[in-house]
């Protein structure tokens, strides 16, 4: 500044007169120092935006048309009251086509636990279907939707020699007789006893087999196959 205009030199002016006190060059020269940093605050931030607007402008056009476009899909694949399923519900609970001869696993009625069985009869409307379990020769009726894949040629390998081991265990032991039925001494009126005993027990074994035969039967009629 001392290069260009010289504002004010000291001791080198009457301070009594009233030029002196005239400040009209100072404001008229930070006047234009404020001009001079407001242009250049304004060039600074103009240089910081150059082609940012129309760059936020293009990124923003293509974002709404690619979103247009994943709405006009979703509308053409999804229709009013449809039911909605997602693809990952979709691919964990995906739909087997069973068939006859097919070997699954399937739940026991008597104890709710999985055995390895072979699909025997298919009722398609009702969703059920007859499966024998393997090594047991059991005939059941069990839902589709309960049945799932077999574990293979072990694990039925396996139920089969268990199914074995079962067969030669020892027979249950007999149910003990009523009371009262040995309270006589004399030996015509023991032999009695025994012998209604004997009718008691037979009756009761025979009645336990004929009902499992029946009901294996009525499930084969069922699904019409024979045993």
């Amino acid at each position: 500044m001392a290069e260009k205009e010289v504002l004010f030199l000291r001791g080198s002016t009457d301070l009594d007169s009233e030029d002196v006190w005239d400040d009209t060059l100072l404001i008229r020269m930070w006047d234009k120092s404020l001009e001079k940093l407001q242009k250049g605050l304004l060039n600074n931030k103009d240089l910081g935006n150059m082609d940012k607007p129309e760059k936020d402008s293009s990124i923003s056009k293509k974002n709404d048309v690619f979103l247009d476009k994943q709405r006009k899909n979703s509308d053409d694949n999804l229709d009013v009251g449809s039911n909605c399923i997602s693809e990952e519900d979709s691919s964990n609970n995906p739909q087997i086509e069973y068939k006859i001869n097919q070997q699954v696993r399937a739940p026991y009625s008597f104890d709710g636990l999985e055995y390895e069985a072979t699909i025997i009869n298919i009722n398609e409307e009702e969703g059920l279907c007859l499966v024998k379990f393997i090594g047991y020769e059991n005939v059941e009726e069990v839902s589709l939707a309960d049945l799932t894949p077999s574990h293979g040629r072990n694990a039925i390998r396996t139920q089969k020699f268990q199914a074995r081991q079962y067969e030669k265990r020892p027979p249950q032991p007999i149910m003990p007789p009523p009371m009262g039925l040995f309270h006589c001494t004399h030996s015509e009126e023991e032999a009695y006893s025994s012998m209604l005993m004997s009718w008691y027990l037979n009756g009761y074994h025979t009645g336990y087999y004929e009902g499992l035969r029946h009901g294996k039967e009525a499930a084969l009629r069922q699904y019409g196959c024979q045993s």
